[in-house]
Order: C-alpha cells, then structure tokens, then sequence
C-alpha cells in the first residue's frame, strides 16, 4: 500500500514465540513462508499539513508463524502510530507495540525513528498486557522541529511518558508529513492483532496542525491487501477496528 514504511525492524537473532492469551481464537501458525509485509489501517497524508499523530490502540494478541529459513527468519505483528516522508520506505517515527519471535517477552511496546530511510533506531521496552489501551503519539515540536514519542493515558491522553526525541526536523528532510495509523504483520501467515471476537481498537485519533492544534480529520482506509485481514470503520474520523479471519491459510 501506499506511503506506508516498508521496513520496522532490522535487529537479527530469533527465539520461538509462545502464543499469548490462549483463549482467543487464532488462525495463523506452522512455519513462515513468505516474508512480505502486509498492513491494514488508515492515514491522512496532505503534505506538510500534519505535524502530530495520536491514537488510543487496544493492545491485542496476535499468533505468530515460525522461522523457517531461507523463506524467513523471523516474524512480528505490530500496531502504531506514525509520522511518515510520502517516500515509500523513507523516513518516519512511530510508537506502539509488537508480538515479535525475536523478544523475551514476545509482547513489548517499540519505537522507532529514521530520518532518511536508512539507518534505523529500533527500540523495545515495557511489558504491556492484553486488553489494555495506550495513548501512543507522535509529534513535531513547534520550537525546535524534533518529533517526540510518547505512551499516554488512554481517553484522556494524560500522564503521558515521553520515550524519545528524534535528533531531526521531519521539515528539513522530508518531501511530505503524513499521519498513519495501522496494524502490520511481515508474513502472510502471522495475525494481523486482533481476532474476530476480540479486535484491536483504534480509537480518539486525532492529528496535529501546523499551529500545534490536535484535529480530526476524515481519514482514507489503507489495506488490507491481504483476504484474511479486515477493518470495520466505527466513525471515520476517528475509530477503526481491525483482526483476523479464524482460519488456516
């Protein structure tokens, strides 16, 4: 799809995932095949109008597929918060969390930040638990153009944890600033979060104006260009859904 990064983590080494949160029905598993990534979300990307992104998103399991080299040697599936260039595969900054095979836990909050594209700085911290909403934002300071992460109370985006600052002004090196909200999984047979009793909410989006001022604006549907994955828009300005079809693919 789209504007969205074509690249979330480049750290090697892998461990075996233990599914989390067993009572949920999961359709993924067995061995990975074809290590190609695949999203499904929304974003409002009208160049340079936005400067922050924010939303509160439901921390969900997602069943994961295992290595098998040479297809693939690990996999994740995440949920974010973004700041993006308008260059697939160029700079961004985002925040969220990921089920990832190469974790202990496989459950961890991440962030994320490339100025250019390259050289990427990948972060995992925390432990969150399942059910639970977390604020995760994104936002370009007015005075010194640094984009900020942050993890927030959820509904009222209070109490927030700043988690990183970027070292560049997004103005400076960027064609575009555009605001993302998405799950991403690497392998077609890894969950998307979410399933189809319990899905992964994101809700109380809201983007940055130039004057520093949190709006909502009508967002555009990105994915999932894969059968398996779905969204359910509950207001299109600012709450989605998405899981995962129970079945074996």
């Amino acid at each position: 799809m789209s504007r969205v990064a074509a690249a979330l983590f480049t750290i090697l080494g892998v461990s075996i995932l233990l599914p989390v949160g067993g009572s949920e029905v999961r359709a993924a598993g067995g061995f990975c095949y074809y290590n190609d990534r695949h999203f499904v979300g929304a974003q409002f990307d009208p160049s340079f109008n936005v400067h922050g992104a924010k939303a509160d998103i439901q921390v969900r399991n997602a069943r994961l597929c295992g290595p098998n080299p040479p297809y693939s040697t690990f996999s994740h599936a995440s949920a974010w918060s973004m700041l993006t260039d308008d260059t697939v595969g160029g700079g961004r900054a985002q925040i969220g969390y990921t089920h990832d095979t190469r974790l202990n836990p496989n459950l961890q909050f991440f962030l994320e930040k490339s100025r250019t594209g390259a050289n990427h700085y990948t972060r995992f911290f925390g432990s969150p638990s399942l059910g639970d909403e977390h604020e995760f934002k994104v936002s370009r300071g007015l005075n010194d153009g640094r984009i900020r992460m942050y993890i927030c109370q959820p509904d009222n985006g209070q109490n927030c944890q700043l988690h990183f600052t970027t070292d560049f002004d997004p103005l400076d090196y960027w064609t575009g600033i555009h605001a993302q909200f998405f799950g991403e999984t690497v392998d077609q047979q890894s969950d998307m979060p979410g399933s189809t009793n319990k899905r992964a909410e994101f809700s109380r989006i809201r983007e940055k104006d130039p004057s520093g001022t949190w709006v909502q604006y009508q967002l555009t549907q990105g994915g999932p260009d894969y059968y398996a994955y779905h969204i359910n828009w509950l207001n299109t300005y600012g709450r989605f859904e998405i899981w995962t079809d129970p079945i074996n693919r």
